[in-house]
């Protein structure tokens, strides 16, 4: 599928035809939307690829071509989901 913010994990290419992996990252749910991608591992939260709107939870609206862990969120994350612009996450 389409890479091209690298959604899909740093070093796969524009586009991927084949499953890759993605380094540093072990989940407990995924969740995929539109350009972005988050995790969740133990109460925590990953996400990388499109940060447009500030959907990455970092601060800036910069994208991520790695995982990065989404601080300041209250109790342990047990599930989110992505969108296009936006994510969301239950605890």
């Amino acid at each position: 599928g389409d890479n091209t913010n690298l959604q899909r994990g740093p070093n796969s290419g524009s586009h991927v035809t084949v499953p890759a992996k993605v380094p540093a990252v072990t989940a407990d749910t995924i969740s995929a939307g539109f350009d972005t991608t988050c995790v969740t591992r133990d109460g925590r939260v990953w996400c990388w690829g499109l940060g447009a709107y500030g959907i990455l939870g970092s601060g800036s609206a910069s994208n991520r071509h790695e995982p990065q862990e989404v601080a300041g969120l209250p109790g342990s994350i047990q599930t989110v989901a992505v969108g296009r612009y936006h994510a969301c996450a239950t605890n």
